[in-house]
């Protein structure tokens, strides 16, 4: 049997231990700087929910471009439909931003509150609907901001198709396609790279 000393030491230096690691772990709030990490050379790797063992799509910031300011340049590609589209975000202190057609609009807002809104490119809406979603992926475990993505129908009620799971620090994490209110698709980080 341990002496009480050696015993309460041994705790003290396990509290000391852990509490050391997560003030230096990479997810932790301290170290967090933007949302999506948009440096030329990052990349993340997706799987499908429905086949986990191969990459279905690939995003990768492979340079940057001048239109009014400076934007990042994303490769979208679908490995499975042999698919490849170049997109253009730009991460500003308020969030990362798209543009399309010229225009540049608010995707993810960061930081951002549980119930913020904002409008998006035509009859689109962006809600936060949670700042702490736990997710686990290929990747691993992530604490995730919960953005849902919604569009006015003709008829003027709001369909909801997408949410999108970003961890600060990492990025995009998971995607949920709904259809008719119920997640028919999901999209999971198998691997990433950050520079």
């Amino acid at each position: 049997m341990f002496p009480k000393r050696v015993f309460y030491l041994f705790f003290i230096f396990l509290i000391f231990t852990l509490t050391e690691c997560s003030k230096n772990s990479p997810t932790s709030p301290d170290n967090l700087k933007e949302l999506w990490p948009l440096k030329v050379g990052n990349f993340w790797k997706y799987v499908k929910s429905t086949n986990l063992d191969s990459i279905f799509w690939k995003l990768e910031v492979i340079g940057i471009k001048k239109i009014q300011e400076e934007v990042q340049l994303v490769l979208w590609e679908n490995l499975y439909e042999n698919y490849r589209d170049t997109i253009l975000y730009r991460s500003e202190d308020d969030g990362i931003y798209g543009f399309e057609k010229g225009k540049k609009f608010l995707l993810f807002k960061y930081p951002v509150k549980t119930g913020d809104k904002w409008s998006f490119v035509e009859e689109g809406e962006v809600k936060c609907i949670s700042t702490n979603t736990q997710i686990q992926t290929p990747a691993g475990k992530f604490s995730c901001i919960v953005y849902q993505f919604s569009r006015k129908e003709e008829d003027n009620t709001l369909k909801i198709y997408l949410n999108v799971y970003m961890h600060p620090g990492v990025g995009w994490i998971a995607s949920e396609i709904i259809e008719d209110t119920q997640p028919t698709e999901w999209f999971y980080l198998k691997s990433y790279h950050l520079n």
